[in-house]
């Protein structure tokens, strides 16, 4: 009887002990991205106890949840909120000349998303055509649309029309007494300049032009012939102007050295 007595008592220790360390656990308000807590002032919250809560702007409570409890490890959910990613976004692609982008319009594009041009009628895409946003930014490229001219292409049983993209060439390197600016380009589209220089000895179009600027046509043709030309002394150009001024002289000392030979003779 007496050991029952004391095995009772030891039991009723043991829950005596698990309520007390149940209430000796508590979890604190101290989260800094939790806006309120709806408890009032001064009130602990002890193991398993539940209660109602709000996240500060820009952070959202972890899986929506609108209730913690509180746990041996502490809140739960943990974390009790989690901050807002921020999505970054573009304003509306910059417009293309002579292109239209054929992506449906939005007032904003999420990063990631791409836009893709497509040139109007009578004009060809040179390069890639599409640019996408990246964190608020559409990528740089160099999109271009260039105009296309019907060409006539003749032979003896028939003619026919193609669509190509028309250009003026220059020849690479120039000639002598010829230079170009830009000096690197050789491929001009109609409605593009190049400027004409000419060395010493040289002309362009007429002999007091030393520069000039050539425009390319629709056509593909330069309004003039873009080479520098010798310039001509009495139908001489200055490269042969040497020899003829040798040979003059040859002759006209061998017709002193007759007239000397006579005088000595006589």
């Amino acid at each position: 009887m007496k050991l029952f007595h004391c095995l009772w008592l030891f039991i009723l220790w043991l829950n005596v002990d698990e309520s007390l360390q149940q209430n000796e656990i508590t979890c604190d308000r101290k989260d800094p991205h939790v806006y309120y807590w709806d408890v009032y002032s001064g009130q602990n919250i002890t193991l398993d106890e539940t209660v109602s809560y709000w996240c500060k702007p820009g952070y959202n409570s972890t899986d929506g949840a609108t209730w913690a409890t509180c746990t041996r490890d502490g809140w739960r959910p943990n974390p009790l909120c989690q901050g807002i990613v921020k999505l970054y976004h573009c304003a509306p692609p910059p417009k293309v000349e002579n292109a239209v982008a054929v992506t449906s319009y939005q007032r904003e594009y999420l990063s990631g998303s791409e836009v893709t041009y497509q040139c109007r009628d009578h004009y060809t895409m040179e390069g890639d055509a599409t640019i996408t946003c990246n964190s608020g930014q559409w990528e740089k490229k160099n999109i271009t649309c260039t105009r296309m001219y019907i060409q006539k292409h003749f032979t003896k049983k028939y003619f026919s029309f193609h669509n190509t993209a028309i250009k003026c060439r220059l020849s690479l390197p120039p000639l002598e007494g010829t230079s170009y600016d830009p000096p690197y380009r050789n491929v001009f589209p109609p409605g593009e300049r190049v400027k004409i220089t000419c060395g010493d000895g040289y002309y362009i179009s007429r002999p007091q032009d030393v520069s000039a600027v050539a425009t390319c046509k629709d056509d593909g043709e330069w309004t003039f012939t873009p080479i520098c030309r010798g310039i001509k002394l009495h139908g001489l150009q200055t490269d042969c102007l040497q020899r003829h001024i040798m040979r003059l002289f040859l002759v006209v000392r061998q017709h002193l050295m007759m007239i000397s030979n006579h005088i000595s003779i006589t």
